[in-house]
């Protein structure tokens, strides 16, 4: 199961006197919550800690498919997330 929620919910742009989101927190928000699933999975793999019958669960939200205030950086993702999922099913 893999469940990562941590990630930057920010505006992507901004009013004036807010603070707008960074590169950093697009950039850690994808890694966090979407390609950390890639590179554990992987490590199980490599490792042999996962059979070929095994199933890999990961949870998403409805910020991968709808727009959400202040959500901007999780929604892009989930989507992500979710497109992994999909071609690692293909692995």
């Amino acid at each position: 199961m893999h469940t990562l929620a941590f990630g930057t919910l920010r505006k992507f742009i901004h009013d004036a006197g807010e603070e707008g989101i960074t590169k950093a927190q697009m950039e850690m928000t994808s890694d966090v919550m979407a390609h950390s699933l890639v590179y554990w999975t992987q490590d199980l793999v490599v490792n042999k800690l996962i059979t070929p019958k095994a199933r890999i669960f990961a949870m998403t939200s409805s910020g991968g498919h709808a727009a959400i205030p202040y959500y901007g950086a999780v929604s892009a993702a989930k989507a992500a997330l979710e497109s992994h999922v999909r071609q690692l099913a293909w692995s």
